[in-house]
């Protein structure tokens, strides 16, 4: 009975120690874009969205930035688009945080599921694999928002 009860804690330690490591698994960015945010101011009283604040990083380092659901709000169908560039030191800086954070790995919704008012920020990354999608309505979680925040 002790030697089948030590056999045992030796295979559960053994498996531990080799069997549990999670994998580390290598992400291949996409080629054209590589990282959208948003951010959507949602009214407390009718949850309603007023519009969306969006930015697209691309690998050649073109950040565009515009608004979406303007039409809806204000009657303006055109949409101010403004583009510029980001250094490739800060574009690798953000996949490295991405990698270093775990981000791949969070689900979608991160945010306060009882919150009424607040902001909705999503973080898009775009991979060979297709989309990610993760935020929520004002989400707490410190690796998103350093991510989110950079």
């Amino acid at each position: 009975m002790k030697k089948s009860l030590f056999f045992i804690m030796i295979l559960l330690l053994v498996f531990c120690l080799f069997g549990c490591k999670e994998e580390e698994e290598e992400i291949n960015f996409s080629n054209e874009l590589l990282f959208k945010v948003t951010n959507t101011p949602i009214d407390m009283t009718e949850k309603y969205k007023e519009y969306t604040l969006n930015i697209e990083i691309y690998n050649d380092g073109k950040a565009v930035i515009f608004g979406s659901d303007f039409d809806t709000w204000y009657g303006n169908s055109e949409i101010p688009i403004f583009e510029t560039e980001v250094e490739p030191e800060e574009i690798q800086t953000a996949k490295d945080m991405i990698i270093e954070k775990n981000i791949m790995n969070f689900p979608e919704n991160i945010g306060n599921k009882d919150d009424i008012a607040g902001n909705e920020k999503y973080l898009y990354v775009y991979t060979d694999k297709g989309e990610l999608k993760t935020g929520g309505v004002s989400p707490s979680n410190k690796r998103f928002l350093n991510v989110y925040e950079y």
